[in-house]
């Protein structure tokens, strides 16, 4: 597995998605309004994102630049405070 895949299911299994799962849990013990409800589908919606980017590096079809791309994505994320 090349570095860079490896570096993203790392990053992804022990970093962002345990944030994303504190996240929700979080958000969904407080949904009051429409703005918290269009906040929790993001948040789902990223996860379901990130898992199946676990799911094509465990079946071998996530390419390296789609792992630099995501990685740089995450950076931007981290950047902005976004999960």
């Amino acid at each position: 597995m090349n570095s860079k895949i490896e570096e993203l299911k790392q990053l992804l299994e022990n970093d962002v998605l345990v944030e994303l799962i504190e996240s929700i849990e979080e958000v969904e013990d407080q949904v009051t309004t429409e703005k918290d409800k269009e906040e929790l589908q993001y948040l789902k919606d990223l996860k379901r994102y990130f898992d199946e980017t676990l799911k094509a590096i465990e079946e071998d079809k996530l390419s390296i630049q789609q792992a630099e791309d995501i990685l740089a994505a995450l950076e931007n994320m981290k950047n902005e405070d976004d999960f």
